[in-house]
């Protein structure tokens, strides 16, 4: 049986032009490794939240699987069914079926046009819905699928006259009126109120479990999707480092950048928020990838094979099945972080490893890897 979604090596490459004194030095033109060998899949009913820093690629690997940017390179597939590399008349049908929720809700909706024009655009452009009518009945069932009820009161007004939860939830029903089969929410709540997250996130759940609908979820708070996502994916430096089971991999993160991303995460009781992981460095250029592991000049544990040796995706030893992470050295289970009070199965007030050789951290109550 195929995936709704499957992803095979895609990678994105962007070619800097020379400057002038780029040609005076005979210096070669640069190549920014956007994504640089993705792959991952997504299936009906299920939520897969991508996971990453600002600057990591989850945009830019969207933006590929969507046919918005060709990639350089790899495989594309919606149920089965090779898309990447098609002209636009022979993506227009694929179109349908993969909408995006794009990250500011400010300003993906046109402030000129009212709710119903908003959500019916997409029918009128693809040709579908019949007449007047019947697009009015379908933008007001899409409304109310986004939980916007009742429908008919949000019809007539415009973004400024919606907070900032009910904007999201008006470009989720954008996306859902075409009913597509995989729906991309690139940073949903990112500029919404922590009041109002947990309702956006809620639904793209909902949307999962009754309709069937696979989503992939872009953002950068690891800890929070824990709790609404089948599978994580953690993306470094235009590769995936780790993926598996949200519990498995909040539990008993393998990569060193996972449980420093898990160490970020602020408890709500000053006394449990425990010590945390720093990393040292910057990110490192992608258009200077570093030899080995992309991720070794900030990695703690790094020795010369990192150096040397790009590891790959793989299994990790006493990890379920299913959680992989490209690691030549993958953290012991026994000093793990444990997952916060608010993902699934998570115990509150522990933190990450702090056994014999934990460097102290300079800021209150931190250490470092040994």
């Amino acid at each position: 049986m195929s995936h709704l979604l499957e992803v095979e090596d895609l990678v994105l490459h962007h070619r800097v032009p020379r400057t002038v004194a780029d040609r005076v030095a005979r210096r070669p033109a640069r190549v920014v490794r956007a994504v640089d060998g993705v792959s991952l899949h997504v299936d009906r009913g299920e939520l897969v939240a991508l996971v990453g820093e600002s600057g990591s690629g989850k945009t830019s690997t969207a933006q590929s699987i969507l046919g918005l940017v060709t990639p350089s390179r790899g495989t594309v597939r919606i149920d089965g069914s090779a898309i990447e590399g098609l002209g636009a008349r022979a993506m227009r049908p694929w179109r349908r079926r993969m909408q995006m929720v794009l990250q500011d809700p400010y300003g993906s909706l046109d402030p000129r046009c009212t709710v119903a024009s908003i959500v019916e655009e997409p029918l009128l452009i693809h040709r579908l819905g019949g007449s007047a009518e019947q697009r009015r009945a379908k933008a007001v069932d899409a409304l109310e699928r986004a939980g916007l009820r009742p429908a008919g009161t949000f019809l007539p007004r415009r973004p400024r006259e919606l907070s900032g939860g009910q904007r999201q939830r008006v470009a989720i029903a954008a996306g859902l009126v075409l009913d597509p089969s995989l729906l991309i929410a690139d940073e949903p709540v990112s500029m919404l109120d922590v009041s109002v997250r947990a309702g956006v996130l809620g639904l793209l759940r909902e949307l999962c479990d009754g309709g069937g609908t696979g989503i992939l979820l872009i953002t950068h708070d690891l800890a929070t999707v824990a709790h609404y996502a089948d599978r994580l994916a953690v993306m470094y430096l235009g590769r995936i480092v780790e993926e598996g089971p949200p519990r498995t991999v909040i539990e008993a993160p393998a990569h060193p950048y996972t449980r420093a991303l898990m160490s970020s995460v602020l408890h709500p009781d000053p006394r449990e928020r425990g010590s945390r992981v720093v990393l040292g460095g910057d990110v490192p250029d992608p258009g200077a990838r570093p030899d080995g592991c992309a991720f070794h000049p900030r990695c703690p544990l790094a020795d010369d094979g990192c150096r040397t040796t790009d590891p790959a995706l793989g299994p990790v030893d006493r990890r379920p099945a299913g959680h992989n992470a490209a690691c030549l050295r993958p953290l012991p289970v026994s000093r793990t972080t444990a997952a916060p009070d608010h993902a699934p199965g998570g115990t509150a007030g522990t933190s990450p490893a702090t056994g014999p050789g934990a460097v102290p951290d300079p800021s209150p109550g931190g250490t470092v890897m040994p």
